[in-house]
């Protein structure tokens, strides 16, 4: 096991191993109660493997390519070998140079034109390459406003754009803070009304109630 989940909301993430084949990461909700992962944990399994599909369609970035989904409750799709944590570049005090971040942001300036938005973008759900390229992770909230998609999702791209952008900026500003731009200092200024909300309701019911419910 990878990553245990830590409250009733998130997945067992695995490292399956596959002799003379890709290695495998799983995620699976099959120990959460039914209830959570008929509210939103299978629609979000379902979601990140479409989005990947998509994506790895799309060619604009390295995305884990995406496998099966074995049951309702499980998504297997590949692990990155050749990839480590942005965060954990920084700890190292080894982050990648300016121009990392400059592909970084032309890349999600480029999804969010071809009508992309992930939705959950930070800094934790980018990884490094070992040729130093951007490659992302983590798409089990992302949205299209592309012909064909989901009114749903089509009415939240807006909000996903703003949230990535805004995003960007905190990750400009904790690596490479010169490279800020004038909007995206903006942008720190004033984080979107339903962000701020997000982080009072984390704060304030999910981690003082829910997370502890979970762990007790």
């Amino acid at each position: 096991m990878i990553k245990a989940a830590r409250s009733i909301g998130d997945a067992d993430v695995y490292r399956a191993e596959q002799p003379g084949a890709t290695s495998l990461l799983v995620k699976s909700y099959r120990q959460r109660p039914l209830f959570i992962r008929w509210l939103f944990a299978r629609r979000c399994l379902r979601n990140e493997y479409h989005k990947l599909a998509f994506l790895r369609d799309l060619g604009i970035v390295r995305v884990p390519q995406p496998v099966a989904l074995p049951d309702k409750d499980t998504l297997a799709m590949e692990f990155l070998t050749d990839a480590v944590p942005l965060n954990t570049t920084w700890r190292t005090d080894r982050q990648p140079p300016q121009e990392f971040f400059s592909k970084l942001n032309d890349i999600i300036t480029e999804l969010h034109r071809r009508g992309f938005a992930h939705g959950d973008f930070r800094s934790t759900n980018v990884m490094v390459t070992h040729d130093g390229e951007p490659c992302l992770i983590d798409f089990a909230t992302a949205v299209c406003r592309n012909p064909g998609c989901s009114c749903v999702e089509q009415a939240l791209f807006p909000f996903f754009r703003r949230t990535d952008l805004f995003a960007m900026a905190k990750i400009i500003a904790k690596f490479h803070p010169e490279m800020l731009s004038g909007p995206q200092t903006q942008r720190l200024g004033s984080p979107p009304w339903y962000l701020r909300l997000g982080r009072f309701l984390r704060k304030n019911v999910y981690r003082r109630y829910l997370k502890q419910s979970f762990e007790g």
